[in-house]
């Protein structure tokens, strides 16, 4: 049945070509989806008959037609994204250089990556996923592009030992859990964008002593900064949509503007300054 399948030409070249072709369907020729079943057969019996059988595909992936003539040639096809998981629990990774045709990081693709120190995520990244970078507990630096929009619920918590991070202009929401427990973070630069801070986004970052937000944030969710350092202090001005989110949150007394009164949040609750 395999070998009355198919049928034995030459080109202009002298080559054998073996074509494949389909019983049913429509009919097509030299298809790989009757190629590749019936490979083993020709591997075992008869390589010059397989020879004949990819020789025209892969003259077709060279051609202009295909449209991925690089890739035939011998380069790769670009990595754009990196799956979920694909690199959970791995320690023995200090630094990771990512590929710049990269677009997409996945769920959990660095997760409790203990070993991993410092990241470079190129320009071009869109999105990271919910805990991608979770428990990563030696990393101390990352660079977040310009181009990133979106960042996943826990993207980078547990990072305990990540000191600095710079939020891109194209972010408007920090996710819930987005670096909580991120014990040793002591600066976070906000873009002037932002609309929403999300419940325990900044969740018991001990050593964050002062958040200045910008002035466009319309809301900032519960606990977003609970159990941060004692001096902790989050500076909004006054008039602003900040200011008047915070007040309908609840965030705090009006008579006494220096005093949290917030439901959801606990002893280490920081202070709101506000300034002209």
């Amino acid at each position: 049945q395999c070998l009355a399948a198919h049928k034995l030409f030459q080109d202009n070249k002298g080559n054998i070509l073996y074509f494949s072709k389909e019983n049913n369907s429509n009919g097509c020729v030299n298809t790989v989806d009757l190629s590749y079943p019936s490979a083993p057969l020709f591997l075992l019996y008869n390589t010059t008959l397989l020879k004949g059988m990819i020789r025209s595909i892969l003259d077709y992936c060279q051609s202009e037609q295909w449209g991925f003539a690089d890739f035939a040639a011998g380069s790769p096809l670009p990595v754009v994204a990196i799956g979920k998981n694909a690199f959970k629990d791995r320690n023995k990774e200090k630094y990771v250089k990512l590929p710049a045709s990269l677009r997409l990081l996945e769920n959990k693709a660095f997760h409790d990556c203990y070993g991993l120190r410092e990241l470079e995520i190129p320009e071009g990244v869109a999105i990271i996923g919910n805990a991608c970078f979770s428990y990563c507990g030696e990393l101390t630096e990352i660079y977040l592009p310009i181009s990133l929009r979106k960042m996943g619920e826990d993207a980078f918590s547990e990072c305990n030992k990540l000191k600095r991070i710079e939020i891109p202009p194209n972010v408007d929401v920090i996710p819930s859990g987005c670096f909580s427990r991120c014990s040793q973070l002591t600066e976070v630069i906000f873009p002037n964008g932002l609309k929403e801070v999300g419940m325990f986004a900044f969740f018991d970052c001990h050593e964050l002593r002062q958040v200045i937000l910008p002035d466009g944030v319309v809301r900032v969710r519960g606990s977003a900064f609970t159990d941060c350092s004692p001096e902790a202090e989050l500076v909004v001005r006054e008039n602003t949509a900040t200011h008047r989110a915070l007040e309908r949150g609840g965030y705090f007394n009006v008579k006494e503007k220096f005093d949290i009164f917030h439901p959801f949040s606990g002893p280490g609750r920081p202070k709101v300054k506000i300034i002209p």
